[in-house]
């Protein structure tokens, strides 16, 4: 008999028969204490773990949050860079085509006439392969305002003479 405290209830009319019926219906419909406590303390575990992960997984929410951040602020700095980078590349582009023009004609102090078509430069950029400026919403080019220079005579002596006058 495993059921002694189920027998001293009933009494004498408590059988082996009964006893095991007894046991065979508590073992369907209820869970030994050892069983219960074991899954129990397991439970817990599986609860404190859900926690812990739930706390790392904030924390690497945080990281993405902030990595995402950092991205963006990377992006614009690296939009910005390009387009300083392309503006100085453009500038240098000018310049160097703007000194092969002075060049071509025969200037003989490229910094002094870049100097005087300061005005002219400032707005002027490369169409066609030609630099060309916009004055007075009229497009003229760096070679026709070369050849001014070359006519006007307060500016020709920067200009090379073709003939060799002097």
């Amino acid at each position: 008999m495993k059921l002694l405290w189920l027998k001293e209830i009933i009494g004498d009319a408590y059988t082996e028969d009964m006893d095991a019926a007894a046991c065979q219906a508590i073992g369907k419909d209820f869970v030994a204490r050892a069983d219960f406590n074991a899954k129990n303390t397991r439970v817990k575990e599986l609860e404190a773990q859900v926690g812990q992960l739930e706390e790392a997984a904030k924390g690497h929410a945080k990281q993405l949050e902030e990595l995402t951040r950092k991205i963006g602020e990377l992006e614009q700095q690296n939009k910005a860079d390009k387009a300083a980078f392309e503006k100085e590349l453009a500038n240098i582009r000018l310049t160097s085509a703007v000194d092969a023009e002075l060049t071509a004609a025969g200037a003989k102090n490229n910094t002094a006439v870049r100097a005087l078509l300061a005005d002219y430069l400032k707005d002027a950029k490369i169409e066609d392969g030609k630099v060309v400026a916009k004055i007075n919403n009229e497009s003229i080019t760096l070679a026709a305002k070369i050849e001014a220079m070359k006519k006007d005579a307060a500016t020709d002596f920067l200009f090379g003479n073709p003939g060799g006058k002097l």
